[in-house]
């Protein structure tokens, strides 16, 4: 499933055969026999599901809803309340018997039949069979996934990718730095910085964690070009540093930016497959 332009799409995994499935603008897409799961954006976070085919398309649960997994029989995601925090909930997967999980917290994963819950203090596990909670770490936590190896989380104010031991419950430190972290069968995908004759610029890293090998992947261009694809002649450092040696005409006379200047841009990278 593919939304340009926020569109919900079907298309085969080489990006044929497309197919649009639903107007709605769409986000957290999920496919659970038969039904495509969605948050529609426009519609206050609703949750919604439809069929590949476009029909059947229904409203499951009002609000602002966000971080949606749909596995087995629930929907687990995280739900504002009236004061605009976020509280871990699930709901049949036709919206009925919708109950709070946790309080005060969004999800973060889920992942065999546990819920793994974050806020800006805490990451921790919620049993669903038992009900049961257990706190995992006591910090800022993003980019959290989870394996039958352990835990992997980005921990925000220390600025380093953990790894916490599924036999032991040992927290450890993979690396310092980074950004963007998606961590998927054995290896670490995340954004670093590189540099060359014109400057820094981001790069695309996988680093493997059982060889501790790190394989650089993609490099953005560090240089501004046009709505035609040609370079200005402009790098990230020259107008960050001295942009009063740019040529005058490129400039936008209103608020003195670039008015016909673009830049790659690298973010998350996820895996499919064997392609990114």
């Amino acid at each position: 499933m593919i939304w340009p332009g926020w569109k919900l799409y079907r298309a085969k995994p080489d990006g044929l055969a497309k197919s649009k499935v639903s107007n709605r603008v769409v986000e957290n897409i999920n496919v659970l026999e038969g039904w495509v799961y969605y948050i529609d954006h426009l519609d206050h976070n609703s949750i919604n599901k439809v069929r590949p085919d476009g029909t059947d398309e229904t409203k499951l649960v009002e609000g602002y809803c966000w971080h949606l997994y749909v596995a087995a029989s629930c929907m687990y995601f995280d739900r504002r309340d009236e004061n605009n925090m976020p509280q871990v909930c699930r709901a049949d997967l036709d919206g009925g018997n919708l109950s709070l999980l946790v309080p005060d917290m969004s999800v973060a994963y889920y992942y065999q039949g546990q819920v793994y819950y974050n806020n800006t203090q805490e990451l921790g596990i919620y049993d669903i069979p038992t009900g049961s909670r257990k706190t995992l770490a006591r910090t800022y936590t993003n980019n959290v996934s989870v394996d039958n190896s352990g835990i992997y989380y980005w921990a925000v104010d220390q600025g380093e990718f953990h790894h916490i031991n599924a036999a032991d419950g040992a927290d450890s430190l993979i690396m310092p730095g980074g950004d963007f972290f998606n961590y998927s069968r054995g290896n670490l995908y995340y954004m670093g910085i590189g540099a060359n004759e014109k400057g820094p610029y981001h790069v695309v890293n996988r680093l493997n964690l059982a060889q501790k090998e790190t394989t650089l992947l993609i490099e953005e261009a560090n240089e501004y070009f046009d709505s035609q694809g040609d370079w200005l002649g402009i790098t990230f450092k020259q107008w960050h540093e001295h942009p009063e040696t740019v040529d005058p005409a490129l400039l936008d006379e209103i608020d003195g930016g670039l008015k016909n200047g673009f830049n790659e841009s690298v973010g998350y990278v996820y895996t499919v497959g064997e392609h990114l």
